[in-house]
């Protein structure tokens, strides 16, 4: 193609190309479905996806609400490069220069902000977005779904606890049906969102299950995950994360090869769970074909809700928001008035239509969560998984169970205390 040069080169990849069409999907079915359904209803298509097509006058672009894949596009000359591995991109920029304000930036948060890299020229494209890479050299971008909650919220406990279940349950039958006899791999922590997971797909009859703890050895998380996975009788795996161990592998090739294919040029790789996952490839404790099933939930992305809902000014939100990421050097309040800082922050307002109700308010706090530190570092721990040839999918960040929980009150919603005595419910049952 001589408008566009797609490098597509991580694993998961269907194309039609009779309609130019490319999809991406970290399991096959999920691909099918996607490829299947194009650009007609981007907020109904369940599960994790990357979607892109090249039209008449430009190519479009879209990733799903988690940001599953982090696909990164550059003009270069009269061609537009879109790829979906930030070394693919090197290779064909005649100039490889960091970005002076994003890197100031990513000293404090860790990531890149708002569609920009830490490669100059080079951006990306955001969580819940469509981008458009028109013939002329300009792009634009828009948001396919909204952060914003529902004007009819649910009040009663028990009515959205059956939403949720409803919601999650629907997320994981799709789930069991697109993996089919595969082996499923829960990073069981002992806390609420592994723990939940686990239990219903116990519930749902699934059977094919192991769960996987790391930790120092007799660690309090260790024998409460232990305890958790003996209790709903699913084989428990622990690793014992031994310090010079860790050192050596990291600082050795093998921890070099995975920093240098999955750094993404928003942020630095996630290397939660990367010792555990060496050990549970390199001694052949699960299956090659497992899927992992990390516990990232949409749930619990707030901070700071008695305040925030106390009513704040919209400065002061704005202020408690950007300090509230922007910490890693410390507090300084120099980084409140970057530019780009307050950019992000107020965008954010305007993308969940902001007007000052305690409602709006968390909205706003949550979605720069989601769509910035998440999106582009939590969620981004996935390359993990596929960095030692495993597949992964999140069933909890699933479309479905992301509007359910904008449909809850604030008073179940505001933080995780109706959540955790939800688990408990589902954990106990």
């Amino acid at each position: 193609m001589d408008r566009v040069e797609l490098l597509l080169e991580r694993p998961g990849w269907l194309a039609d190309e009779r309609a130019r069409r490319w999809a991406w999907a970290p399991l096959p079915d999920f691909a099918r479905t996607v490829l299947d359904s194009g650009f007609e209803d981007l907020a109904s298509i369940p599960g994790q996806w990357v979607l892109v097509e090249e039209r008449a006058d430009r190519v479009i672009v879209a990733t799903d609400r988690m940001r599953s894949l982090g696909l990164l596009y550059a003009r270069v000359g009269s061609r537009w490069i879109v790829a979906d591995d930030v070394e693919a991109m090197r290779s064909r920029l005649p100039d490889w220069r960091l970005d002076a304000s994003q890197a100031a930036v990513f000293a404090h948060f860790g990531y890149a902000l708002g569609d920009g890299t830490l490669i100059d020229g080079v951006r990306a494209c955001e969580a819940a977005s469509v981008v458009a890479l028109h013939d002329d050299g300009t792009s634009s971008s828009t948001l396919f779904a909204r952060y914003r909650r529902n004007d009819d919220l649910i009040e009663s406990p028990e009515e959205f606890a059956e939403e949720f279940t409803r919601a999650l349950d629907g997320a994981l039958a799709r789930l069991l049906e697109a993996s089919g006899s595969r082996p499923l791999v829960i990073p069981l922590s002992g806390g609420l969102d592994s723990r939940l997971l686990l239990a219903r797909l116990r519930a749902l009859g699934a059977d094919r299950l192991t769960a996987f703890t790391y930790g120092k050895a007799g660690s309090r998380e260790t024998a409460i995950s232990r305890s958790v996975a003996e209790s709903l009788g699913v084989p428990w795996i622990g690793i014992e994360c031994v310090v010079d161990e860790m050192r050596r592998l990291w600082t050795g090739p093998e921890g070099e090869a995975f920093r240098r294919s999955n750094w993404c040029g928003v942020s630095l790789p996630h290397v939660q769970d990367w010792f555990a996952l060496h050990h549970l490839r390199s001694d052949g404790l699960v299956g090659d074909d497992a899927v992992f099933l990390p516990g990232h939930t949409i749930v619990g992305n707030s901070h700071d809700e008695e305040e925030v809902l106390a009513g704040m000014p919209a400065a002061a939100l704005g202020r408690l928001i950007a300090d509230h990421h922007g910490v890693l050097q410390g507090r300084p309040r120099s980084i409140d008035t970057d530019p780009l800082v307050v950019g992000a922050v107020e965008r954010a307002a305007r993308e969940v239509e902001y007007d000052g109700s305690p409602a709006a308010s968390m909205s706003w706090l949550e979605w720069f969560n989601l769509r910035e530190r998440q999106a582009k570092y939590i969620n981004h721990s996935m390359r993990a998984y596929e960095s030692f040839g495993f597949t992964w999918a999140a069933p909890m960040l699933d479309a479905q169970l992301w509007r359910v929980w904008l449909s809850g009150d604030l008073a179940l919603t505001k933080n995780r205390q109706w959540y955790a005595a939800y688990v408990s419910d589902v954990y106990s049952t």
